[in-house]
């Protein structure tokens, strides 16, 4: 199994990557797991940590039980589908790893042979093995750990991609959080790192597919495609679907759990702009996405529709740093009680710190509110100038 070519599936960030994973997921000499982000479950169970095979074996048991097993309710995340799927990966797994080993790639073998184990695969028929990261977090990882992979990225237009995502999480919360606001930017500027640095290797072992490409003539990018991973080109390349053989569901924020657009229409680039120009309804976003994003821009070919100078630059720059204007007028509806003090009494409380729990619950609402506003400005400075390693910002151990 070690000899078959690797390719990890990535993004910038709201991008169509699920689209482009259902595009690939019924190819026969393609081995593709349903979206895991290995190096995503790596992290948040710390397995870096565990000592012995048992303690990995029941790590990704108790994951993959409660997360996407059997009793999974979202159909294209579902690893496994029945009880008997479930017994064959865990008994081939946890023989896989008495024989290897747990350190990290050969987890992600055992992990990869088991499902196609439990799934009845022929390993003989696959050319490659794609695997599936929904961030782009650990790319760098990914190299140090599989020199010898592919990066598969798929871009989209940033203003249609963050005004997706902005819908999204207001549709869903009312406002859009500071930490929503400062992952959506953060993946784009990890994204755009990546890209930086191993520009030398684009076109060879990395690709990136535009979203945009993939509606205008949906074959002509998938035959590019399946020549660049050196396997045959095949008209399943053509439709979405999912590990049951299903046609997999529309992805898109904008749309109702179970509806099915129009999608010769939906997708036509003067209706993805009307609806991104929707909700980037103040002139300062589209200003704030292109001037922090524009190498991408200029990289991928997407035409601005406001000019790049150094006043607005700066402005740009201005907005990025104070918060969305949703989050501002919550905060200013809670005056004088705000729920991220709240949340902070509580852990202090939890800790049995009662002085500094009771401190912080006699902080008068307007200082509440000042360190809140300064709070994410600090925030954002750190993630645009110190950013550091982003990834440690997020994706927490569960």
């Amino acid at each position: 199994m070690k000899k078959i070519p690797i390719i990890f599936l990535s993004t910038f960030g709201h991008c169509g990557i699920d689209w482009l994973h259902s595009l690939l997921d019924s190819h026969k000499q393609i081995l593709i797991m349903p979206a895991l982000s290995f190096y995503r479950c790596w992290k948040i169970l710390k397995l870096d940590s565990l000592k012995n095979a048992d303690e990995m074996y029941n790590a990704w048991y108790n994951y993959i039980t409660k997360y996407i097993g059997p009793e999974c309710k979202n159909i294209q995340k579902q690893l496994l589908h029945s009880e008997q799927e479930l017994n064959l990966f865990f008994n081939n797994f946890i023989k896989i790893l008495n024989q290897n080993g747990i350190d990290k790639k050969n987890v992600f073998y055992a992990i990869h042979e088991s499902f196609a184990l439990a799934k009845e695969i022929d390993l003989n028929d696959k050319s490659i093995i794609v695997s599936h990261e929904h961030l782009p977090w650990p790319l760098d990882s990914i190299i140090n750990d599989f020199p010898k992979s592919k990066i598969l990225m798929i871009v989209r237009d940033p203003r249609a991609s963050i005004a997706g995502l902005y819908y999204g999480r207001e549709k869903e919360f009312g406002y859009l959080p500071d930490y929503t606001f400062n992952l959506i930017f953060e993946t784009w500027f990890q994204g755009l790192d990546f890209i930086k640095k191993h520009k030398n290797r684009l076109s060879e072992n990395v690709k990136v597919i535009k979203n945009e490409d993939m509606h205008d003539n949906l074959e002509r990018e998938m035959r590019a495609l399946a020549l660049w991973l050196n396997i045959d080109f095949s008209k399943n390349m053509l439709k979405s679907t999912m590990i049951t053989g299903e046609l997999a569901p529309t992805d898109s924020k904008y749309l109702k759990v179970g509806e099915e657009p129009d999608l010769e229409n939906y997708y036509l680039p003067k209706n993805i702009k009307k609806r991104w120009l929707k909700v980037l309804n103040l002139p300062y976003e589209v200003l704030m996405i292109e001037n922090l994003l524009n190498t991408i821009f200029i990289t991928f070919s997407y035409s601005r529709s406001t000019k790049y100078t150094r006043v607005s630059r700066i402005k740009a720059f201005i907005y990025f740093l104070f918060p969305h204007r949703g989050l501002f007028k919550r905060w200013i509806s809670l005056y004088p009680s705000f729920e991220e003090f709240n949340n902070i009494e509580k852990k202090l409380k939890f800790s049995k710190k009662i002085f500094l729990a009771k401190f912080i619950s006699l902080l008068p609402g307007v200082l509440k509110l000042i360190i809140i506003i300064f709070h994410s400005i600090y925030r954002r400075i750190i993630i645009y100038f110190f950013p550091g390693e982003r990834w440690q910002r997020y994706d927490f151990p569960i």
